[in-house]
């Protein structure tokens, strides 16, 4: 993202490590866009969700940042959406 000038908040939204689903889609506003949400921090990453749409729509088992970005990029795949344009390159170029 950083080789092609795009922010990661178009595309990855963080909160704390012991946030549920329903607390993630009251507290944060949740942009239309899809989004990866990370528990934790940069250092210890405790799990991930997916949001479409505004709401939370998957959580993931794997605790890992790989597994969550592959799961983001299935999710434009399987439902045939188009790329946000504040992260279309970094996207386009996965």
């Amino acid at each position: 993202m950083a080789h092609f000038n795009e922010s990661p908040i178009g595309l990855i939204l963080s909160t704390d490590e012991y946030a549920i689903a329903a607390n993630v889609e009251t507290s944060l506003s949740l942009p239309v866009s899809h989004h990866l949400i990370m528990h934790g921090n940069a250092q210890l990453v405790a799990g991930w969700m997916i949001s479409v749409e505004g709401h939370v729509i998957f959580e993931g088992v794997q605790p890992t940042f790989v597994t969550g970005f592959a799961a983001v990029l299935a999710t434009f795949y399987i439902f045939n959406l188009q790329y946000q344009d504040e992260v279309a390159k970094t996207l386009e170029f996965s």
